[in-house]
């Protein structure tokens, strides 16, 4: 791609991005006029309870399993692992029963971990410890 065909393409996009920047401060500056406050407020509020975490661990993981693999056990997936689909075909939106695969099981085995019995899959060991944190 030529630089001309890119900036031809991106142009409005660009344009609209530095407009949005430009005005920004000036729209936080600006406070509303009397009596048309906006219909929202994004500003902090304090909570019903106080704080007790002292930190957050945020799991981020792009193109990772999702918290239904990690944390939910599903035995009668397990258990028809491998069969054709036991229900009604027509239910999930297809008619054509060569159409539908076979019921594919879970990919993590599961266990319960810490006094409070939590599930978790095995590719979690080391927060696995931390359950009853």
């Amino acid at each position: 791609m030529r630089r001309r065909d890119f900036f031809a393409r991106t142009s409005d996009g660009l344009l609209g991005a530095a407009f949005a920047h430009l005005f920004a401060a000036d729209l936080g500056a600006a406070d509303s006029p009397p009596g048309l406050e906006p219909p929202y407020n994004l500003k902090p509020k304090n909570g019903h309870h106080p704080a007790r975490a002292k930190s957050v661990i945020q799991l981020f993981m792009n193109g990772g399993p999702s918290q239904m693999d990690l944390f939910d056990p599903k035995p009668l997936l397990r258990k028809y692992d491998g069969q054709p689909f036991p229900g009604n075909i027509e239910s999930i939106g297809n008619s054509n029963p060569t159409e539908v695969g076979v019921v594919m099981g879970g990919q993590y085995e599961f266990r319960r971990h810490g006094e409070c019995g939590m599930w978790m899959a095995d590719p979690l060991p080391h927060l696995a410890e931390l359950a009853d944190d």
